[in-house]
């Protein structure tokens, strides 16, 4: 008895896990692809909410995007061309990922961040060779090489040895030297190579994509980390006028022999005209040399001391004055990983990690060649290869099978069609060359294609991250539709909507006139005066600013509020000159010419704000319809056992 209830509980618990969560307009939605959309939403499990708060709440937001999906299936957007080239866009970059051996790239990014912690200072000798010479091209230069490192460590100046011996055109000039670099700066091959090589040797000769490299080590140095500066920036636009670009350097040149002459740093900074790092007094925090423009970087790792300061230098946002702060090391591996990660897709080393995952294909799809038959290509082709004008002969049977993978076989007709169809002008080439080349390119295409349409069907993770993204374009598109840009077009219902909701928008009282920003307390004593005496702002800006540009700036004819500048909260307004007033170690003077009282921002005055009220709106009434057009069913006992588990 005991055992026939047990088994009646554990019937009934199965039938209840295999009940859907929920049904949207017919359509059954388990608890395991509901919940694996959950887990993925990390913002919604570290939240001040409970678990139980936080589920139900991103189940709401669940179902409104079921539910707009399936209007956006039931109109048709799935089956639009731009639509499913986007996704198949999408589809190529998803299935790069799994094109990759992850244990191999784990290694070359430990290799990597090794290397990292050094700079290599080498010189090269290159003799050309292309990847796809015939064997017995590749012989000649790889003995040329040869030839050429022995003389080197014999002892002949490698120097004089690159201008006679080098395919590398600026060797004439540089005698081979290619100063300091880092890893993941050269080619993977020249790069191992140069960190190998013991300094002062000459390597063995070292093939890359270019030919045969001969290198000698000059030096090794530690890798030059990063560092926290401070600047001063006097902004220039992009297309400044001469006149524009002489002020600012006027300016800056100003600041900079102020410094020299011992005006403490934290007083100028405050005119820095960087808004993100004048509050800090300039600082930019720790960055790598990297990060910045080259004339930026090199100014600023060229400072050796704390507090040491550079000239005034120039780059395209403006001028600077930078500020040593402090130096360290190279971030840990911890920190560094997921940059040197993506580095190396963009590296020539995401092709070691590749290859082996060419050779994992072969070996698990049962590939099997049969090179004898691809030896017809070699007798039915010729030089109008190298043309581009070579066509398959009628003449000749072309059956046989040059390999197989999985289910599929490739035959010789099926590569003289590839090469046929991808042949163009190489006049670099020889026939014989072309046909290895295309050979090569045809195999990995198709042996690669084959894992490639099969990835739904392995790896059930890509097949459900493409839903995902499937389904979101989908709602992206349809909400696009009646909601974004529905707001932008639709000018008569965002002025309905404006005109039923314009007291959420008001403006706070505000004062009409002229902002004067002073270096310090006499400027503004001496600008007040001015104003007082009905002087212009032409005269004077060229008064007070005959020995400094920096005492004055004037904003004219704006309209402010205390939120603008708070000095303005500190004295009762009115029209006319105000007091000098002083906030943040600058000084105001305000030049009041009206008084805006409490009123509701014109639509023009805050279109994005309300734009996007008018969207949420849309929204909001949108989905209000769509949820009766799909009812919503949820089953209760099942999401119970959901929130039990959390």
């Amino acid at each position: 008895m005991k055992k026939l209830f047990i088994s009646v509980l554990f019937l009934c618990s199965a039938l209840v896990n295999a009940q859907p969560l929920l049904t949207i307009g017919g359509e059954a939605i388990s608890a395991d692809e509901f919940m694996t959309m959950y887990n993925k939403k990390s913002s919604y499990q570290d939240t001040t909410k409970t678990p139980e708060e936080a589920l139900k709440e991103y189940l709401d937001l669940y179902i409104k995007f079921k539910i707009i999906v399936k209007e956006a299936e039931g109109l048709g957007l799935d089956t639009v061309k731009k639509f499913k080239d986007e996704l198949a866009g999408y589809r190529n970059q998803l299935a790069e990922s799994y094109m990759t051996d992850k244990n191999v790239t784990e290694e070359l990014v430990k290799e990597a961040y090794e290397r990292l912690k050094y700079e290599v200072h080498a010189s090269h000798i290159l003799v050309l060779c292309r990847p796809d010479d015939m064997p017995e091209d590749t012989l000649i230069a790889y003995k040329k090489a040869l030839d050429i490192m022995n003389k080197a460590k014999a002892g002949q100046d490698f120097g004089k040895l690159a201008m006679e011996y080098s395919g590398d055109p600026s060797a004439k000039e540089n005698k081979g030297d290619l100063g300091y670099f880092a890893a993941m700066k050269m080619v993977y091959p020249f790069e191992t190579a140069a960190y190998n090589t013991p300094v002062g040797q000459v390597s063995k000769p070292v093939r890359t994509k270019f030919g045969y490299h001969i290198l000698k080590i000059q030096d090794k140095r530690p890798t030059q980390g990063s560092i926290n500066a401070a600047h001063i920036m006097i902004t220039t636009k992009q297309h400044a006028s001469a006149e524009e670009v002489a002020n600012a350097k006027t300016r800056i040149d100003e600041i900079y022999s102020k410094l020299q002459g011992g005006t403490p740093w934290n007083e100028l900074a405050k005119l820095s005209e960087d808004p993100q790092s004048v509050k800090k007094n300039g600082e930019l925090g720790f960055f790598s040399y990297d990060t910045y423009p080259v004339d930026f970087a090199e100014a600023a790792f060229a400072l050796k001391d704390k507090d040491q300061i550079s000239a005034p230098i120039r780059t395209d946002y403006g001028w600077h004055i930078i500020k040593l702060i402090e130096k360290r090391p190279m971030d840990s591996f911890e920190k560094m990983q997921p940059e040197i990660k993506r580095s190396l897709g963009r590296n020539d080393r995401s092709n070691l990690s590749k290859e082996a995952v060419y050779q994992k294909i072969m070996q698990k799809n049962g590939f099997k060649e049969y090179p004898e038959n691809i030896k017809i290509m070699f007798h039915i082709t010729d030089t109008t290869l190298v043309m581009g004008t070579w066509k398959v002969p009628a003449n000749v049977v072309l059956d046989k099978v040059l390999f197989e993978i999985g289910n599929e076989k490739y035959t010789q007709n099926d590569f003289a069609q590839y090469v046929y169809t991808h042949e163009g002008v190489r006049k670099n080439n020889t026939y014989k060359q072309l046909v290895n080349q295309y050979y090569e390119s045809f195999r990995k295409e198709k042996v690669l294609g084959y894992e490639n349409k099969n990835l739904e069907k392995n790896y059930p993770a890509f097949k459900a991250l493409m839903k995902e993204y499937r389904d979101g374009m989908l709602k992206f598109e349809i909400t696009d539709q009646n909601v974004w840009t529905k707001a932008v077009k639709d000018t008569t219902g965002l002025k309905e909507f404006y005109e039923a909701n314009k007291s959420k928008w008001m403006w706070p009282e505000r004062i009409k006139g002229d902002v004067y920003i002073c270096l310090n307390a006499e400027v503004a004593k001496s600008v007040r005066k001015m104003l007082k005496k009905h002087a212009t702002v032409p005269e004077i800006l060229e008064k007070i600013n005959k020995e400094s540009q920096l005492n004055v700036r004037v904003l004219q004819q704006g309209h402010y509020s205390k939120e603008d500048y708070p000095s303005l909260a500190t004295f009762k307004w009115k029209k006319g000159i105000s007091p000098v007033t002083e906030n943040n170690k600058m000084f105001y003077v305000f030049s009041i010419t009206d008084l805006l009282p409490v009123q509701s921002k014109k639509i023009d005055e805050a279109k994005g704000v309300i734009t996007s009220a008018y969207q949420t709106y849309l929204e909001d009434t949108w989905v209000k319809t769509l949820r009766s057009k799909y009812p919503v069913q949820v089953n209760n006992a099942v999401l119970n056992g959901l929130l039990k588990k959390k």
